[in-house]
């Protein structure tokens, strides 16, 4: 390393240089993949808050139809949720589009259980649409069970 003098020499600067550029791009990319991940878990989080404020609104609507209601909105928040964990799991791009997840693909995957309708008779189908507007991420899911069908669908 040493020629006649002390220092270093122009090899050894360029060298040492080009590793401390590879060691800041490696660090420079993890902490990107950090905030991404860190924004994914808050996105997921908003959308479950909105979940539970749709929940609560269901619980005040005529006695008539609660119990049926109340169990396909719950067919319809399982396959909201599986479709987040889905998104989770997997790389996306939302810029100006909308990913459609379709049950049957959750059900192969085992993120979501075959969903039946009230009296168990009837497979039920769905989707659910994801979409991003204003940085926030939403998710809107229908289902056809038979005598159920979700506005929309």
């Amino acid at each position: 390393m040493k020629s006649g003098k002390s220092g270093f020499g122009i090899r050894e600067m360029i060298i040492y240089t080009s590793l401390l550029l590879l060691l800041l791009l490696y660090v420079s990319f993890s902490i990107n993949t950090l905030y991404k991940n860190i924004e994914n878990n808050k996105n997921s989080s908003k959308v479950e808050k909105t979940e539970n404020k749709e929940n609560n609104n269901s619980n005040n609507k005529n006695d008539d139809n609660v119990i049926d209601e109340n169990y396909y909105k719950g067919l319809e928040n399982k396959l909201k949720s599986a479709a987040i964990n889905y998104l989770n799991s997997y790389s996306y791009d939302l810029t100006d589009n909308v990913i459609t997840i379709d049950s049957t693909k959750l059900e192969e995957l085992n993120m979501l259980d075959k969903m039946y309708d009230k009296n168990g008779s009837t497979q039920c189908d769905g989707y659910t649409n994801i979409y991003q507007s204003n940085e926030r991420i939403f998710a809107d899911s229908y289902i056809n069970c038979g005598e159920y069908v979700t506005e929309g669908y």
